[in-house]
């Protein structure tokens, strides 16, 4: 696969417009389109679907180790790239699958499949099924949300880090909050940590600081890609002071 080749794939993926095709891009193309940029096709050895290292390395010590996952990467390191998922796991989103013989639906939180539990499957769509319909409910009063993306380019990219906040104000307190991390994890993740720092908080700089801290509290980052343990903590903050109306859109994010 030539240089061509990878422009062509990031391109395609990134301008579909079916939120089902953005929720479930084929986490491998990263790695792939990586490859590509460094000049070189294979990792370790060994980068292939079902193999004993899913989208790892054997000493990690892979030039491309930088972008793998900090947080829930003991199995397996890979990072799930979709900026879509964020928001619609803050706003607590419902996914319709259908098939021909049935409609089913599942919560966002629900929808992705955890390494420890299959490396084949991304998420829960079964053989024959088809998202149709996302669900999103009407926020409560007082709902603010902010979500902000970090690349290291200002054109079509896959994030770096990238935050995504749900803030339901009382006055001026918290009280009820929903956080979401991109690209930490194989799949996305909500940080319960940095969610019980916000609620029943007035949210200002030094609370939404702590809220960072305590959702990288139990990173395990990898020996190359520990930047992106204070990127996160910096999105976090930086995006939850966004949602509350206390900072303008941050100028070097990317989204």
């Amino acid at each position: 696969m030539d240089r061509n080749a990878g422009y062509m794939l990031n391109g395609n993926l990134e301008n579909y417009k079916i939120l089902g095709a953005k929720e479930t891009p084929e986490i491998k193309v990263e790695l792939v389109e990586n490859y590509i940029a460094q000049g070189i096709d294979r990792c370790c050895g060994d980068w292939g679907v079902g193999r004993n290292h899913y989208a790892g390395c054997g000493d990690w010590q892979c030039v491309l180790q930088r972008y793998h996952a900090i947080m829930n990467n003991g199995t397996c390191a890979m990072v799930h790239p979709s900026s879509t998922a964020v928001p619609l796991l803050e706003m607590n989103a419902q996914v319709e699958l259908t098939s021909k013989r049935r409609k089913r639906m599942a919560p966002m939180s629900e929808f992705y499949v955890l390494p420890e539990k299959s490396v084949i499957n991304e998420t829960i769509v079964a053989p024959g099924e088809l998202i149709t319909n996302i669900f999103v409910p009407v926020p409560e009063p007082e709902t603010r949300s902010a979500y902000q993306k970090y690349g290291e380019k200002e054109s079509f990219d896959w994030p770096v880090a990238d935050a995504g906040v749900v803030l339901v104000m009382d006055g001026t307190r918290c009280r009820k909050a929903a956080i979401v991390l991109g690209v930490a994890a194989p799949t996305p993740i909500r940080s319960a940590a940095a969610e019980a720092v916000l609620i029943g908080k007035t949210i200002d700089e030094a609370t939404a600081r702590e809220a960072g801290k305590a959702a990288m509290q139990n990173a395990t980052s990898l020996s190359q890609n520990g930047y992106k343990v204070q990127l996160f903590q910096t999105a976090i903050y930086r995006t939850i002071l966004l949602a509350a109306g206390q900072r303008q859109r941050d100028p070097s994010s990317v989204g």
